[in-house]
């Protein structure tokens, strides 16, 4: 039975979320149940404090000093800083990951997070060279160079401008594949009546609906986004998904508003509401843009992360996917080129087809493919040398 390691961790939601969406797609595609899957965060088990917290660190960090996160990402890019860092990093945290291992065996070790790529990839070649190691890219476009490491037996990107990165950090061609962002299965197979799902939710199938989106801690300026939509004299329905925010939800819910609204707190079931949507309106966390172009929908960017995510903001507003709109006044100005008192305007119907050319709903199903016949590969040399020592 092929087993695979999946090297995580939640520093973000990213890096979880394409690693769950791979493993429910190994789970799809695998009928006869012949595949276990393992995800392991890897910095809680390795990482020496205060950097074993660094999960909890990171969501604050980026949301109220994402300028220092963003000064760090380039920092930390130069080939001289990365080279010493990396050999901090195996030794201080190589014993502990050498351990974790051999505790862990598996027929393949996949990494989706920049920090655990060279030092396990190097130690896993140490004590079982047999055992293919991958790495799945979970930036889309600015990525930084710890996410490559050239001895890879394959690495898979979102982009064509992630891959001209791999190819000049030394990475061979025949090692890359453009496969797209590893998103939840469910988007490929999203429904297609939208007044149906409108229904569904209890929004008005006859004004558009705005899926507004402040993540799962539900930060950012959701309210004043709420506000301007409503006041822009657009026959529109809102959607606010204000996550773990309570306090916010309670306030948006008892708003009168001027348009039909709807709050809501954390969901499980963002394909379907993105499915309902007509516009997605959020920040640029990758796996969330990659989700609003798989449901066809245009996007507006209120927030970005310096360093990490201002590729993503040029890769969908130079593809007409959508707008850079940093504050409400922005959203309002967006809103009427998209919109008029009629309903959607030509610019609305480019978008959305930008949107969908963009799209990649299948990226978690390729992924996984490549992933099990790696594993299955790996499994049976092991298995036919075992034979030919007896």
């Amino acid at each position: 039975m092929p087993h695979i390691l999946i090297l995580m961790s939640d520093t973000g939601g990213g890096h979880r979320a394409a690693a769950e969406a791979i493993q429910h797609a190994i789970g799809r595609l695998d009928d006869k149940n012949e595949f276990t899957v393992e995800l392991l965060d890897f910095i809680k088990e390795t990482a020496i404090p205060p950097w074993d917290r660094l999960g909890r660190i990171y969501k604050p960090a980026v949301d109220h000093a994402s300028w220092l996160w963003g000064a760090g990402f380039k920092a930390t890019s130069p080939w001289p800083i990365r080279k010493s860092l990396t050999a901090l990093n195996a030794t201080v945290a190589g014993p502990k990951m050498m351990r974790l291992l051999r505790k862990h065996p598996a027929d393949l070790v996949v990494s989706v997070h920049p920090l655990s790529t060279s030092v396990p990839g190097r130690i896993l070649r140490r004590i079982r060279p047999e055992v293919p190691f991958v790495i799945v890219v979970t930036d889309l476009v600015t990525t930084h160079p710890f996410w490559y490491w050239k001895g890879a037996d394959a690495t898979y990107v979102a982009s064509e401008e992630a891959r001209d990165r791999a190819l000049r950090l030394g990475v061979p061609a025949s090692k890359i594949e453009i496969t797209g962002l590893p998103i939840d299965v469910r988007f490929q197979e999203l429904p297609d009546r939208k007044e149906e799902m409108k229904r569904e939710y209890g929004m008005p199938t006859d004004r558009a609906m705005l899926l507004l989106i402040g993540g799962g801690e539900g930060m950012g300026n959701l309210e004043g986004f709420a506000r301007a939509i409503a006041s822009s004299g657009l026959p529109l329905s809102l959607m606010v998904v204000a996550g773990r925010n309570e306090k916010l939800r309670r306030r948006l819910s008892t708003t009168a508003w001027e348009i039909p609204v709807q709050v809501t707190g954390f969901v499980r079931d963002m394909p379907r509401r993105m499915a309902a949507a007509d516009v997605l309106i959020t920040k640029a966390g990758p796996g969330t843009l990659c989700e609003g172009l798989a449901a066809r929908l245009p996007i507006f960017i209120t927030g970005f992360i310096p360093g990490q995510e201002e590729g993503n903001v040029r890769w969908i507003t130079e593809n007409n996917a959508g707008r850079l709109t940093l504050t409400p006044d922005d959203v309002t100005i967006a809103l009427h080129g998209l919109f008029d008192k009629k309903g959607p305007t030509p610019l609305y119907d480019d978008a959305q087809e930008a949107a969908a050319r963009l799209a990649r709903p299948e990226a978690a199903i390729t992924v996984a493919e490549r992933l099990m016949a790696l594993a299955s590969g790996a499994l049976t040399r092991k298995q036919d040398n075992g034979k030919h020592e007896k």
